[in-house]
């Protein structure tokens, strides 16, 4: 199976997810791993998963269940990295799997969470990764007693968001310290843009506290400039 790489994000300390689309079906593609994924495999390591890039991953096997259908599991020594898209050719792309609304994307079960939030219930919604098109974007770091994080926001309907972003790009070569001038300079162009392409996930599910059900949350994957601008 071969997928072009539209979603590369950081996990724990030492650990990543890549998502991409496969160009005959164009339906996304999650590779997992019987363990979990290492940064190792990150292109700038000598891996195969980089943004923009035709991958082929060998045999895979159906692992998914809702909302996370796009799950194959694959042998991670079968990987390889093929070519790497031109940015026109694989901006085209995804503008074409791009939608509008979250909802096209993840369904109904849907919900608002909080103020600025939002998820799907535990083994509802019907898929976990897709492209959007986001209104009035905007980026920055948010720093709390105990940790910094990147978050973005944007309107959909009479709602404004600001949702987590795992985009690999944007934190340091260990993966988990944000990039300050990284997302400064993204702000300052996000800020001269109306609407913005993104990769958009939803986490595994985790109960946010014992009082509340598991939920999967919606996350930024990636952000995506046109070819004219330049990206993180």
């Amino acid at each position: 199976m071969q997928i072009i790489i539209n979603h590369l994000t950081r996990m724990q300390k030492g650990f990543m997810c890549a998502a991409g689309v496969d160009p005959t079906t164009r339906r996304h593609v999650r590779p997992v791993l019987a363990s979990r994924m290492r940064t190792e495999m990150l292109a700038c390591h000598g891996g195969p998963f980089e943004l923009g890039c035709l991958v082929e991953l060998g045999d895979t096997k159906f692992v998914g269940k809702v909302p996370e259908i796009e799950d194959r599991q694959f042998e991670a020594a079968s990987a390889r990295r093929l070519q790497r898209l031109p940015y026109p050719q694989f901006w085209q792309l995804l503008t074409e799997l791009a939608n509008d609304t979250l909802a096209e994307i993840f369904g109904r079960d849907l919900q608002p969470i909080g103020a600025a939030s939002c998820g799907v219930p535990e083994f509802r919604g019907l898929r976990s990764l897709g492209c959007y098109w986001a209104n009035r974007p905007g980026i920055h770091l948010q720093t709390t007693a105990d940790h910094t994080g990147i978050r973005f926001a944007f309107d959909e309907d009479s709602r404004r968001y600001s949702i987590p972003v795992t985009d690999i790009r944007l934190y340091g070569e260990d993966h988990v310290t944000p990039g300050g001038p990284a997302v400064q300079r993204l702000s300052q162009t996000l800020a001269n843009q109306t609407r913005a392409l993104v990769s958009v996930g939803l986490s595994r599910a985790y109960k946010s506290t014992d009082e509340h059900p598991a939920l999967h949350w919606l996350q930024i994957n990636n952000i995506h400039l046109p070819p004219n601008e330049t990206g993180p």
